[in-house]
């Protein structure tokens, strides 16, 4: 049997290799943002393919980010505690084949009849933006069948501890999608939007069916069995996948309320919440990372014989996320006018837009210190293949949006609205949380609030500090896309390093260990320097 590879900070390398994925296909993202405002600008062709592209954003979060990774590592784990292996991989391509089956239709129906997810996502579309919209989602549909596959393999390369490909493969996604509108926009319009989304979506398919076989050359591992709906595997991934998908679909019925609600608030509403919302994205960077790395530690931890073990790690990890999160959340709010201004603020980009887009994501990052509270409970639910609850959770969210989000943008448009979401991501971290606490494995929660509430308060020193020295140094700088982009690079730092130095003052355990954990980085960049020079 083989198990995953494992080393000296295999955590701490894995999270931070993958956040840095992480940041990369946000900013590819941002280059597709560019490339759309620089062929297309704010028209009725960006509308439609904003509303269209929520057909991909789905399939993506059903197969490749949410669902079937979430199945396949704890389909593993189970079979490796009975030495079964293979089991567990006859079971993952069985199920992958057999999904395929309905997903294909799926795609078949939704490529004759576009019009029905047209009104469902934006019915305030009309005319040439009904009509693009009709004709983004005919082709874009095509790109469910390949996101099958990819989500199997992503959450087989999970259970051994590869967790940079899917990161990495939205990074090639973009970049595809970038080079199809600056190379063919010009002469073929709406059409190099199709292009690029499916090269795209089967560039990055091929890169995961690449690595699949890698891996299975690697483990050795030769599958008998290759599509059985008879085999036990499937049916305990089905049993665990059917909440899942409840949860994903529950939370994708929250994303397009919202955008229906939006719709209705007039021409750029939806733009600059969605990059608002995209921005609060940053903040979640780093701890969402480390939870995604965490997932297989969670499923064996709670399989262990050792008493302690499972709580012990959640804790350690609840921990490391309040550690991160909250620092990355201040400095960012100390930062976010300059930050909005160096992304955004150029071109048919208006000031007064900035200004909306840094307001809504001031009040975005006030719910991400418990929107990454609630993806951990989240995977330590999932480890004890509780999925039911997060299902809950998606279902309380969604009624409340249904209930609040149209009254809230009709009084005090998209601000209302953000606000509503803030408010229910706080109420659906602490029923998670509670839900977790009582019915699974009782947590420390008054040493975590403790911790929560020392850590608080020296990353807004930090932040603040960091704050002042970004627009002292502004000042002097002035304007100009270099001196900005300095600016926020100095704030950032030196609200880093305050922070950092800070919590070594006071020896947090987390501080620590990113201390050793740096130490030994610096190790083995020394001992590879030294092998390089001596041949």
């Amino acid at each position: 049997m083989t198990e995953p590879i494992r080393g000296p900070y295999a955590v701490a390398r894995s999270a931070t290799g993958l956040a840095g994925l992480s940041l990369a296909s946000p900013l590819a993202g941002l280059a597709v943002e560019m490339a759309l405002a620089w062929r297309f600008g704010a028209s009725a062709t960006v509308d439609a393919f904003r509303t269209s592209a929520l057909l991909i954003l789905f399939g993506q979060q059903i197969f490749v980010f949410q669902v079937l990774p979430n199945v396949m590592v704890p389909l593993f784990a189970a079979y490796r505690a009975q030495r079964a292996e293979r089991e567990a991989w006859e079971a993952g391509i069985s199920l992958a084949n057999l999904l395929v089956i309905p997903t294909a239709g799926l795609s078949a129906l939704l490529f004759l009849r576009p019009d029905l997810v047209v009104h469902l996502l934006g019915p305030g579309l009309d005319g040439d933006a009904e009509r693009t919209a009709v004709f983004f989602a005919r082709w874009f549909a095509l790109t469910f069948v390949p996101l099958v596959w990819s989500g199997m393999i992503a959450g087989v390369l999970y259970a051994y501890e590869i967790f940079w490909l899917p990161a990495a493969s939205q990074l090639l996604g973009n970049v595809v999608l970038v080079s199809a509108i600056v190379l063919s926009g010009p002469d073929w319009g709406p059409r190099s939007l199709v292009v690029g989304v499916l090269a795209a979506a089967f560039v990055t398919w091929a890169l995961f069916i690449a690595r699949l076989v890698a891996l299975m050359r690697r483990v050795a591992v030769r599958p008998t069995v290759w599509i059985s709906a008879r085999h036990p595997g499937v049916r305990r991934a089905l049993r665990l996948a059917l909440p899942l998908a409840g949860v994903v679909l529950i939370g994708l019925c929250n994303t397009a309320i919202i955008n229906r609600v939006l719709s209705r608030l007039g021409v750029g509403t939806l733009a600059t919440f969605w990059y608002a919302w995209k921005m609060g994205q940053m903040a979640s960077l780093l701890p969402a990372a480390l939870a995604t790395v965490l997932f297989p530690r969670f499923a064996a931890s709670w399989h262990s014989a050792r008493e302690g073990e499972f709580r012990d790690t959640c804790t350690n990890a609840l921990r490391m996320a309040v550690f991160l999160a909250l620092p990355a959340t201040c400095i960012l709010f100390a930062l976010r006018a300059h930050i909005v201004t160096l992304l955004f603020q150029r071109g048919s980009f208006a000031a007064e837009a900035g200004g909306t887009v840094a307001r809504l994501f001031g009040l975005l990052l006030v719910a991400v210190p418990a929107s990454v509270a609630c993806v951990y409970a989240q995977q330590m639910l999932y480890a004890v293949q509780a999925t039911w609850i997060p299902a809950a959770a998606q279902l309380g969210v969604a009624l409340g949006l249904t209930a609040l989000a149209r009254i809230a943008a009709a009084r005090f448009a998209a601000d209302g609205v953000m606000v509503t979401c803030v408010a229910l991501t706080w109420a659906s971290c602490v029923g998670l949380l509670t839900v977790f606490h009582r019915a699974y494995q009782p947590l420390p929660t008054k040493s975590l609030a403790v911790f929560a509430a020392t850590v608080a308060p020296l990353a807004v020193i930090s932040a603040w500090l960091g704050g002042v020295g970004a627009g002292a140094l502004h000042r002097l700088v002035g304007p100009g896309t270099w001196s900005l982009a300095l600016t926020i690079a100095v704030g950032m730092c030196l609200a880093s390093l305050v922070y950092y130095s800070l919590t070594l003052w006071w020896r947090f355990p987390e501080a620590l260990e990113s201390r050793r954990y740096l130490d030994w980085q610096r190790d083995v960049m020394i001992r590879r320097l030294q092998s390089a020079l001596h041949g």
